[in-house]
């Protein structure tokens, strides 16, 4: 049901609005009217500009997105807030990067680093990095083919105990 709620209020929204912060803000508002304030929801958020190459973002208590940059650098997005509907009014703010080609930008949930072993060992930020940065050359699906693989090696599972989802957008 909240999931139900937040897809309706994420559409409402974002009707005419290209603005992450401020569309984060009303779902925020109007969360606690359909979930009693019982639920939240993490997000990350953005606006993909092509004609300027500009990605504009809001984070709403997630996981950060993350740019790789073609030389193999890379940087979070550092700018965070809380998760939506925990508290009543928020001032929301984005953060926007530049794409240039050869760019990797991910968007994952904590499903994705947070995966464990029977050993309780965590897959990581650093094992991703290493997956994209090692095969930073690989399309955009075939990157998540080849994290998916490696996540479920690691675990030893072919299926995932908590919520992943993983987004990459690679600019040429």
């Amino acid at each position: 049901m909240t999931m139900t709620a937040f897809r309706g209020l994420l559409r409402t929204c974002t009707q005419g609005k290209l603005d992450p912060a401020e569309t984060a803000g009303e779902i925020n508002q109007h969360m606690p009217e359909f979930t009693g304030n019982k639920h939240f929801i993490t997000l990350v958020y953005g606006v993909l500009d092509p004609k300027n190459d500009r990605v504009t973002f809001v984070s709403c208590g997630h996981p950060p997105a993350w740019l790789i940059h073609k030389d193999g650098s890379s940087e979070f997005m550092t700018t965070n807030g809380p998760a939506l509907g925990i508290f009543n009014k928020i001032d929301y703010v984005n953060e926007s990067k530049q794409l240039s080609s050869g760019d990797i930008l991910i968007l994952y949930t904590d499903g994705v680093i947070e995966m464990d072993t029977p050993r309780v060992e965590s897959f990581g930020i650093v094992r991703l990095n290493k997956i994209l940065t090692e095969n930073r050359d690989l399309s955009a699906a075939d990157l998540i083919k080849k994290i998916i693989s490696h996540t479920r090696a690691f675990s030893g599972f072919q299926t995932y105990l908590d919520d992943v989802t993983l987004v990459i957008v690679k600019k040429v």
